[in-house]
């Protein structure tokens, strides 16, 4: 179903957050991306927010700064925990979301995982 991925979506999703993130559209179509793994992993280095369906392309992950956000588009309900298990252990939010879910609940995540309660002070 790569039609979830195209650019209406990502529209929608900048809208749903106000304009407050960039969004950077990391495609299997965009060979010159795909043929530069310097370009891939500053593309995870500079990333806030990573949202991507479960497969081998989020092994990036090990090049994304710590604190960044992950929203892994589960396709079945069989899909490892692999990835939330690598999110861990760089230091990444971790959110798994269903395949058919829609924009507005990756914007409730993405603005939920951003949100920084106040330490209580003594």
């Amino acid at each position: 179903d790569t039609s979830f991925f195209y650019d209406s979506f990502f529209q929608r999703l900048y809208r749903g957050l106000n304009g407050t993130h960039d969004i950077d559209l990391f495609a299997s179509s965009n060979n010159t991306l795909m043929s530069c793994l310097e370009c891939q992993v500053r593309a995870f280095q500079s990333a806030d927010v990573i949202i991507g369906s479960h497969g081998a392309g989020l092994s990036h992950l090990v090049f994304a700064k710590k604190g960044a956000i992950l929203i892994e588009r589960l396709e079945t309900s069989f899909d490892s925990g692999i990835y939330s298990e690598l999110s861990y252990m760089v230091g990444l939010k971790y959110f798994p979301i269903g395949k058919y879910a829609h924009v507005d609940a990756y914007v409730d995540i993405i603005q939920f995982a951003e949100y920084e309660m106040p330490l209580k002070r003594e």
